[in-house]
């Protein structure tokens, strides 16, 4: 029986893996960093929070409310946290992927309890938001 092999050839979109096992061809998709932005998501929040509590002098968003410097910095950086998280979601997946079990373990285990953390987070915010209705 032929044992299951693995070719890599890179085109223009990235690299591609041909695998056969039991005669079932498969090919499977990876996206570059190049592919991606070079921002990653904690360099977007931190910009985007920066912009927002310590603003620059030079870019005229100093003395103006608080609202203000909200919105401009959501209109300036929101559309570029997709491309971000992309970028960042895929860096955590190779690493997850070069590492053992017990990484894939750590990796699965954090996200869990930051999505346990967001729900509650979520889920307080809008109980105290009711009390006021």
């Amino acid at each position: 029986m032929e044992e299951p092999y693995a070719s890599e050839t890179v085109n223009g979109e990235g690299a591609e893996k041909d695998a056969t096992a039991d005669g079932v061809k498969r090919r499977r998709h990876f996206k570059d960093d190049a592919d991606y932005g070079e921002e990653s998501l904690y360099d977007v929040v931190k910009g985007m929070l920066w912009s927002i509590f310590s603003p620059d002098h030079t870019s005229g968003l100093a003395g103006t409310s608080l609202y203000h410097r909200t919105k401009t910095s959501f209109q300036r950086d929101l559309p570029g946290l997709r491309d971000a998280s992309k970028t960042s979601g895929c860096r955590i997946m190779r690493w997850t992927r070069q590492g053992s079990p017990l990484r894939a373990l750590l990796v699965i285990s954090v996200s869990i309890s930051v999505d346990c953390l967001c729900v509650t987070l979520c889920l307080s915010i809008l109980l105290n938001w009711m009390k006021f209705l």
